[in-house]
């Protein structure tokens, strides 16, 4: 008897071969996310999503791969997912991701690496000369 995993008749049930990611722009805002994803998956279920996100992620649909990780609370994905926003200079995206997952080590060093700019703008903000309004 050659009977198909639990976690390939999970895949075939579902609508994820067809996940959209959504319009520029969507999704950019601070939203509170339980970091332990959903509790109602099974074990089986949650490994297939978890691959299908892998899947996602290995062809560059960063996005629904981060949905997925997000509802899995699979906090490998979320850090790799992180690291991408990282490395394309999209800082608050990486932040929120390393916040889920948690990866303490990789939000800490992004937080001093930001805080370094707010800095660096503070202190060329007070050496720089007041601005003269000319309407008089």
């Amino acid at each position: 008897m050659n009977k198909k995993p639990a976690s390939d008749n999970f895949l075939k049930n579902t609508n994820l071969k067809n996940v959209k990611t959504p319009p520029a722009g969507n999704g950019k805002s601070f939203v509170k996310i339980t970091d332990s994803g959903t509790k109602t998956l099974s074990p089986t279920d949650r490994v297939a999503l978890n691959r299908k996100g892998n899947e996602f992620f290995n062809n560059g649909n960063i996005d629904a791969a981060r949905r997925i990780f997000i509802t899995t609370g699979y906090s490998d994905g979320l850090t790799r997912v992180g690291d991408h926003y990282c490395k394309n200079n999209d800082y608050i995206e990486a932040l929120k991701m390393y916040c889920l997952a948690p990866a303490p080590d990789k939000k800490d060093n992004l937080i001093k690496k930001m805080s370094g700019v707010v800095l660096t703008w503070l202190a060329a903000d007070t050496q720089s000369p007041p601005s003269q309004s000319s309407g008089q």
